[in-house]
C-alpha cells in the first residue's frame, strides 16, 4: 500500500505539473506524468543508492517532499480545478457515448486478467526463467538488505555489471515492505502504463479514440506480455522506456519546444540505462533531434539535451568505467567475463 500511494502521489504531481504547461490533450498529460513517476523513482534511488543511503525511510520523505513541492508549484501557477473537471468530462464521455462493444469487451477482460495477475502475485513466490532468480532478482534484493548500489560480483555473473535502471523498479517494490509478497506485480503495472503510452502514441498520430483504445488494451494480451507481466524480467520496462522516448522525440521533431527535448532526454537516458542492447535504437531516436538542433544552431539546448540522458542513465556506464575500465562491461571487454564467454571457468576480474 505504501508503494502504491506514493507512487499514485508522484503520478498526481506531475499531472499537476503537466498542467501548468497548458497541456490540452488527456493522452499527453497521461505520458507525461508517467514518464515523470518513472524517472522520479528511478532517479530519487540513483542518488540515495549511490550515497549509500537507499533507506526506506529516506527514499520515502524525498520523494513525498518532491512531489508535494511540485503540487504546491502548480498550484501556485495554475488553477487546476478547471483543468481537473475538463479531464474527468473527458473520460466520462469517453466511457458513456464513444467506448464501442469491442473495446468494452477488452476492458472487461482485462480486468480478469488483472484480477489473476494480482491474485498470483500474492499467494505464489517469485516465478519466471533464470534470468529473474540469477540476474535482476539479487541485485534488487542486495541493493535493499545493503542500502546501497554497489557492483555485486562479476566473476559470478558478468551481467551483473549491466545498466541496471529496470531492476530499481524491483527495488520500488520491496524496500517499503522488505518483502517478496508483490515484486512479481512489478511488471504488470509496467504493462498498464506500456498500454497508457501506446494509447497516447495513437492520439499523437490522430487515431480515433475508440482506434487507440483498442490497440492498446490488446497489447495486453499479446502472449509475451501476458506471460512477462507475471515474470520478474525487464523486457517490459524497456518496451515502456523506448515507447516514451519515441513519444517525446517525435513531439520534438515535429513542435521543437524545450519541454519536449527535456523529457526526450529523460526518457532516453531511462532506456539506455536499463540495456546495452538499447544503445543503437537509441542512437536510431537522436535522428529526431539532433537535425533540428543543428538547424537551428542551438548548442546549447544540445549540451542541456545531453546532460539529462547522461544524469539518468550514464552513471552505471560511469561506474564501469572506473570499476573495470569499460563502459559497457562485458561487451567488447578485452578480457572475456566468467559466465559471458566462457561459462564453463571461473576468471576472478573482480575490481574488489
Amino acid at each position: 500500500m505504501i508503494t502504491l500511494s506514493i507512487s499514485a502521489l508522484i503520478f498526481f504531481s506531475f499531472y499537476c505539473l503537466s498542467c501548468t504547461f497548458r497541456i490540452r490533450a488527456l493522452s499527453e498529460k497521461i505520458i507525461f506524468s508517467l514518464t515523470g513517476l518513472y524517472a522520479q523513482i528511478i532517479f530519487t534511488e540513483l542518488v540515495l543508492g549511490f550515497s549509500g543511503i537507499l533507506d526506506a525511510i529516506i527514499l520515502t520523505v524525498l520523494n513525498v517532499s518532491i512531489s508535494l513541492g511540485i503540487v504546491v508549484f502548480s498550484v501556485n501557477t495554475q488553477k487546476l480545478d478547471p483543468e481537473i473537471k475538463r479531464d474527468l468530462q473527458v473520460i466520462r464521455h469517453c466511457f458513456n457515448r464513444d467506448i464501442q462493444l469491442q473495446n468494452t469487451i477488452l476492458v472487461f477482460l482485462a480486468i480478469l486478467l488483472s484480477a489473476y495477475i494480482i491474485t498470483a502475485a500474492y499467494f505464489l513466490p517469485p516465478r519466471g526463467g533464470s534470468d529473474d532468480l540469477t540476474y535482476h532478482l539479487p541485485a534488487a534484493y542486495e541493493y535493499i538488505i545493503q542500502k546501497k548500489i554497489f557492483l555485486l560480483p562479476i566473476e559470478i555473473r558478468p551481467y551483473f555489471a549491466f545498466p541496471q535502471n529496470g531492476e530499481l523498479l524491483f527495488v520500488w517494490m520491496g524496500i517499503f515492505s522488505h518483502s517478496t509478497k508483490w515484486i512479481d506485480l512489478t511488471q504488470f503495472l509496467v504493462a498498464l502504463s506500456c498500454a497508457a503510452a501506446i494509447f497516447s502514441l495513437a492520439r499523437m498520430l490522430k487515431q480515433d479514440i475508440n482506434v487507440s483504445i483498442f490497440v492498446s488494451l490488446l497489447f495486453l494480451f499479446v502472449p509475451i506480455v501476458i506471460t512477462q507481466s507475471g515474470s520478474n524480467y525487464i523486457d517490459l520496462t524497456v518496451c515502456l522506456f523506448f515507447l516514451l522516448a519515441l513519444y517525446f522525440n517525435c513531439q520534438f521533431y515535429w513542435d521543437g519546444r524545450k519541454m519536449y527535448l527535456i523529457l526526450s532526454g529523460v526518457a532516453t537516458g531511462l532506456l539506455v540505462g536499463t540495456k546495452y542492447h538499447m544503445l543503437p535504437l537509441a542512437g536510431v531516436l537522436q535522428l529526431l533531434i539532433f537535425p533540428r538542433l543543428f538547424r537551428e544552431k542551438k548548442i546549447l539546448r544540445g549540451i542541456l539535451y545531453a546532460s539529462v540522458v547522461a544524469a539518468f542513465g550514464g552513471i552505471w556506464y560511469f561506474r564501469n568505467f572506473l570499476l573495470l575500465g569499460n563502459p559497457i562491461f562485458p561487451v567488447l571487454s578485452l578480457r572475456p567475463a566468467a559466465g559471458y564467454f566462457f561459462p564453463n571457468k571461473i576468471l576472478n576480474y573482480s575490481p574488489h
